[in-house]
C-alpha cells in the first residue's frame, strides 16, 4: 500500500494496514472524505469520521495519524502527541510517524523527547527535509550550532526551494559570526519567496549586529510592507528605531504592533518599556498600561487558591531564589555580583535561577557565589515554577522585569510564598502575584512615590550596590587642562535623547564658551545615525564641530573614554545607571534633573548617596544653570574629580557589607509579614 499524505503536519500517515468495513465506504474512500474536509476547513467532521473509523478499527494507522493531523490544526497538541504516539506503537518502523510525534512534542515544549523522536525518523530514513530542518532547529536552540547547520544543508540538498529552511541556516550562520554567508542564505530566501518579510527581518537583525542600524531599519521596513499585519515585524521595527533615538515612531509602532498581537506578553512589554523613555507620559499613565499587561498576560495564570507553604518561623533562615537572564556579562551584573556575595549564610541561602543560554566567564563567578543553581532556560514557565515549589523558596526576586529575557510567566504562577521584583527595571511589574517592589527612599520617597500595584519597600540609602570593574584604568587628569576647553559628555543609549533633553545640552554649549559634547554609544557607530543626531543637534544651532560622536567599545577602552570628559550630563527622564556609575568610579561628576518617576530619580539617588546634592537639579532651567556654571569653572571640576573615585570608594553605593544588612532586612520584613497573614 502507499502512503498518504496529511495536510499537518509535514509528514503524511502510511496506507490500510488494517481492515474496516463500513456500510457505505472503503477505508481509503473515507480517509479521501477526511482528506476533503480538513481541505475545506472542516476539522470537526475530519474528526468526526477518524473517530467513527477508529471505533471500528482502533489500530488503522492510517487514520490514526489522520486523527493527529486534525488535532494538530485545532492546535490541540497533547491529544495530538497521543494519536502519534500510538501511531508510532503500531508502526514504529515508519520514520513518518516518528516525524509527527516529534512535530507535536516540539509544540508542546517537550523539546528533549522531540529530539529523540526526530533522530530515530532520520535513522529509519535519512532522507526526510522535514525531520531535518526541525532537528537542526532543536539543535540550534541548544547550542549545538554546528549540528544545526549540518542539518540544514543536508535538508537544503533534498529540498532547496524551502526558504524558511535557508533562513534557518543564515541565523545559525550568524550565530557563529558567518555573517556573509549569513547574508547570502536570507537573500536565497528573499529569491525563493519575495512576498514573505522573514527574511527582511533577518537581514535586518544581521545589519544591526554589524552596527548598521539605518539598513536595519531600511530592511524592517521592507519587511513591513510585506506584512503589514504582522505585530513581530512591528515591534523588531520599533526597537531599532528607538535604538536611533526616534521614540515617538518606536512607540507609534509598538502600540500598533499591540493591536495585531494582543495575545503576546513580549511585544506588550516591550511598549511598556519604550513608555519609560517618553517625558510626555505621566507616571499614572504608566502605571495603568502595567495593570493592563498584567491584567491581559499575567493575573490569569495565578492560582486561584494559594496554601500555605513551607515552616512559618518569622525568624528562621531564608531560602531566596533570584530569577534572571543576566547571570552573566551584562550591565545588571555589577549589581548583581555584590548581593550574592555578601549575602550572610547564617541568615539567608541562596538559589539562583539562570534564563540565559550565554555562560561565560561572569556566570562562573555568580554560580560559584551561590548555594544553589538551575538554568532553566529549557524549562517551560509551569516546570520552573514547578522545580522553585520542589526547592521550598520562601521569597522568590525577580531582576528582569519587563526587560528581555523574563520569567515574569513563572512569577504569575506564584510558585513562592512571597515574590518581589528588584534591580533589572525602573518600574514595578502590574502583577497581582508579584507582592513587592524593592527601592530606596530616594528613587521612591514616601511623600512621592512612583504609582504601583506592588507594596513599595525602600532601602534606606541606595537600593543597590556596585562591583567597579577589576580592571578599570586610573583616573585621568581634566581633559578641559590639556585641551583648553571642557568636554560634556553622556554615553547613554539614543532612546534617552529626547526632544527637551537635546534642546537643554544645546543650550548649555551655548553657554560654555568653546565646549565639546562627546556622545558615545553603540548606535553611533552607524554613520547615518550618527548624521541624524548631529542635525537634531544643528536644529537647536549646534554645529557639528563641537559634537564628537562615537561608538562604544569594549568595557576597558569604555571606560577610558571617560578620561575625555569634564562633566556627564544626565538625561530624563530615563537617566543613567551603569553607566553614570561607571563614569563616577572614573572620576566624571555628574548633573542630573530629579523628575516624577523611579526612572528619573536615579541620578539623584548616587549624587544624594555621594554627598552631592548641589549638582540635583529639579527644573530643566535649573539644570542648565548648573552645568553653565560647572562648565565656567574648571578648578571646581578638577577639584571634583580628583576626590570623586575615594568619594565613591566610601560611599554606600560600593559598600557591599554595608547594603546586604538593609536588602535582609527589606526580606525579612517580607517574611514576617507573610507570616503574621499565614497565622
Amino acid at each position: 500500500m502507499g502512503c498518504r499524505k496529511a495536510a499537518t503536519p509535514v509528514v503524511g500517515g502510511c496506507g490500510r494496514y488494517h481492515a474496516w468495513r463500513p456500510m457505505a465506504f472503503t477505508l481509503e474512500e473515507a480517509l479521501e472524505l477526511v482528506d476533503r474536509h480538513r481541505r475545506a476547513g472542516r476539522p470537526d467532521q475530519a474528526e468526526r469520521i477518524c473517530r467513527q473509523i477508529l471505533a471500528q478499527a482502533p489500530h488503522a494507522v492510517s487514520a490514526i495519524n489522520e486523527l493527529g493531523g486534525v488535532l494538530v490544526e485545532q492546535a490541540r497538541h497533547a491529544e495530538a502527541a497521543e494519536a502519534f504516539a500510538l501511531a508510532v506503537r503500531l508502526r514504529p518502523e515508519l520514520a513518518e510517524l516518528h516525524v509527527n510525534l516529534a512535530l507535536s512534542l516540539q509544540a508542546l515544549g517537550r523539546d528533549a523527547e522531540a529530539r529523540r523522536h526526530f533522530e530515530t525518523a532520520l535513522r529509519l530514513n535519512p532522507d526526510i527535509p522535514a525531520a531535518l530542518n526541525n532537528l537542526g532547529n532543536l539543535y540550534k536552540a541548544a547550542g549545538e550550532l554546528d549540528q544545526a547547520i549540518s542539518c540544514y544543508r543536508r535538508a537544503l540538498t533534498l529540498a532547496p526551494d524551502w526558504h524558511g529552511t535557508w533562513n534557518n541556516l543564515g541565523t545559525t550562520l550568524q550565530k557563529r559570526k558567518r555573517l556573509e554567508e549569513a547574508a547570502s542564505c536570507f537573500q536565497r530566501a528573499m529569491e525563493i519567496a519575495p512576498a514573505d518579510p522573514d527574511a527582511y527581518v533577518n537581514l535586518g537583525n544581521l545589519c544591526y549586529e554589524d552596527v548598521q542600524l539605518q539598513a536595519a531599519i531600511d530592511w524592517y521596513r521592507k519587511a513591513v510592507e510585506r506584512n503589514p499585519g504582522h505585530g513581530g515585524v512591528l515591534s523588531s521595527l520599533a526597537g531599532m528605531l528607538g535604538a536611533q533615538g526616534r521614540l515617538e515612531e518606536a512607540i507609534g509602532c509598538l502600540r500598533r504592533a499591540v493591536e495585531l498581537a494582543p495575545a503576546s506578553a513580549e511585544i506588550h512589554g516591550s511598549l511598556l518599556m519604550a513608555l519609560q523613555y517618553d517625558p510626555v507620559v505621566a507616571p499614572v499613565a504608566i502605571c495603568q498600561e502595567h495593570l493592563a499587561w498584567a491584567q491581559r498576560h499575567a493575573d490569569p495564570l495565578m492560582p486561584s487558591a494559594i496554601g500555605r507553604r513551607g515552616d512559618r518561623d518569622p525568624d528562621r533562615r531564608l531560602r531566596i531564589g533570584y530569577v534572571s537572564p543576566d547571570f552573566r556579562d551584562h550591565s545588571a551584573a555589577f549589581f548583581i555580583e555584590p548581593l550574592l556575595e555578601h549575602h550572610r549564610r547564617d541568615r539567608v541561602e541562596v538559589f539562583c535561577y539562570s534564563s540565559s543560554r550565554v555562560a561565560d566567564m561572569v556566570t562562573r563567578r555568580l554560580r560559584a557565589r551561590a548555594d544553589h543553581w538551575c538554568d532553566i532556560v529549557d524549562l517551560s514557565d509551569d516546570q520552573a515554577a514547578e522545580r522553585i515549589r520542589e526547592d521550598r523558596v520562601d521569597i522568590l526576586v525577580d531582576l528582569a522585569c519587563h526587560t528581555s529575557g523574563n520569567r515574569l510567566g513563572v512569577f504569575a504562577r506564584k510558585p513562592a510564598p512571597v515574590q518581589a521584583t528588584y534591580l533589572g527595571y525602573p518600574y514595578a511589574t502590574g502583577m497581582a502575584a508579584m507582592d513587592y517592589w524593592v527601592t530606596d527612599i530616594h528613587l521612591d520617597p514616601p511623600d512621592a512615590p512612583t504609582p504601583s500595584r506592588e507594596r513599595q519597600v525602600r532601602l534606606p540609602e541606595a537600593f543597590v550596590c556596585y562591583r567597579p570593574p577589576d580592571d578599570a584604568p586610573a583616573v585621568a587628569d581634566p581633559p578641559c587642562v590639556r585641551n583648553g576647553f571642557v568636554t560634556f559628555g553622556s554615553f547613554n543609549t539614543l532612546t534617552k535623547l529626547n526632544r527637551q533633553v537635546i534642546a537643554a545640552w544645546a543650550q548649555v554649549l551655548r553657554n560654555v564658551a568653546g565646549a565639546r559634547l562627546l556622545l558615545k554609544t553603540t548606535a553611533l557607530g552607524d554613520a547615518p545615525t550618527a548624521r541624524h543626531v548631529a542635525g537634531l543637534f544643528a536644529a537647536c544651532g549646534i554645529e557639528p564641530d563641537r559634537l564628537i560622536l562615537e561608538g562604544s567599545q569594549p568595557l576597558g577602552q569604555f571606560l577610558s573614554a571617560y578620561g575625555r570628559v569634564d562633566l556627564m550630563l544626565d538625561p530624563w527622564p530615563f537617566n543613567g545607571h551603569t553607566i553614570s556609575m561607571h563614569g563616577l568610579w572614573m572620576g566624571v561628576p555628574l548633573v542630573t534633573l530629579y523628575g516624577d518617576r523611579h526612572a528619573a530619580r536615579r541620578g539623584g539617588m548616587l549624587l544624594r548617596n555621594l554627598r552631592l546634592e548641589q549638582m540635583i537639579a529639579l527644573t530643566p532651567d535649573q539644570y542648565i544653570e548648573i552645568a553653565t556654571d560647572l562648565g565656567r569653572d574648571r578648578d571646581r571640576l578638577a577639584e571634583l574629580r580628583r576626590g570623586m573615585r575615594r568619594r565613591v570608594a566610601q560611599s554606600p553605593l560600593v559598600d557591599g557589607p554595608r547594603f546586604i544588612v538593609h536588602l535582609e532586612a527589606a526580606y525579612r520584613s517580607m517574611w514576617r509579614a507573610y507570616c503574621g497573614e499565614a497565622s
